[in-house]
């Protein structure tokens, strides 16, 4: 992957109604009802073309195409904007603090951003395949494939090799801000990641996560 500078049209500010709204750490982007995003704040909106999603890290705004490309929005400036380019269309999209993952139309996934926050995939490209499920903390991603394997992306909190003994048969993955949940076929709930964050029950709680139906 290797971001190029396309020139796309600002857009002078005018009153139109968000579709959708999302929040980066210091900023708000909009896509409007006319199909331009707009930086809260920013004087001018931008054209991307026909957004179908839109998703924040901590510091860049990320827009899903139609089409499948991504294009990039710095959380200051509305005229900074880069277009991803990926070997395969994506067909969603999720964050951690300071990277992106992206599911492709051939169910494998694409990473970028920081390594430690999961933006990295290099290490997991090979297990990184039938992908139906992905999902993020503040500093990883889970991948749930469709044989019921779960794959790990991140050092941050978003590392299951303690659990991956017990992340087979996974029919269903969930996050909170800092750990992830994954039910298995037989009802037993296994989590990983920071402990203050559900990552690591014990006790009366642990023994209660068994003959769980949906997270």
């Amino acid at each position: 992957m290797s971001p190029s500078s396309p020139h796309h049209p600002v857009i002078p500010f005018k009153r139109s109604l968000p579709q959708l709204l999302c929040a980066a750490a210091f900023s708000f982007a909009a896509l409007r009802s006319d199909g331009l995003v707009q930086l809260l704040g920013a004087p001018s909106a931008v054209d991307l073309g026909e957004v179908s999603s839109l998703v924040a890290s901590a510091e860049t705004f990320a827009a899903l195409r139609k089409d499948g490309s991504v294009a990039l929005v710095t959380a200051q400036n509305s005229e900074t904007v880069r277009l991803l380019e990926t070997k395969y269309a994506l067909r969603e999209i999720c964050t951690s603090a300071f990277a992106f993952a992206g599911i492709t139309n051939e169910s494998t996934v694409v990473a970028w951003g920081a390594p430690e926050f999961g933006g990295d995939s290099s290490g997991v490209e090979a297990q990184l395949k039938e992908v139906k499920q992905i999902c993020a903390t503040e500093s990883g991603f889970a991948a749930l494939r469709q044989d019921g394997l779960v794959v790990s992306l991140g050092t941050k909190g978003g590392d299951s090799q303690e659990v991956r003994h017990l992340l087979k048969d996974i029919q269903q993955i969930e996050s909170s801000s800092g750990a992830f949940a994954a039910i298995r076929a037989d009802g037993l709930v296994v989590t990983w990641g920071q402990a203050d964050a559900g990552g690591s029950p014990n006790g009366r709680v642990k023994e209660q996560l068994r003959n769980v139906h949906e997270l």
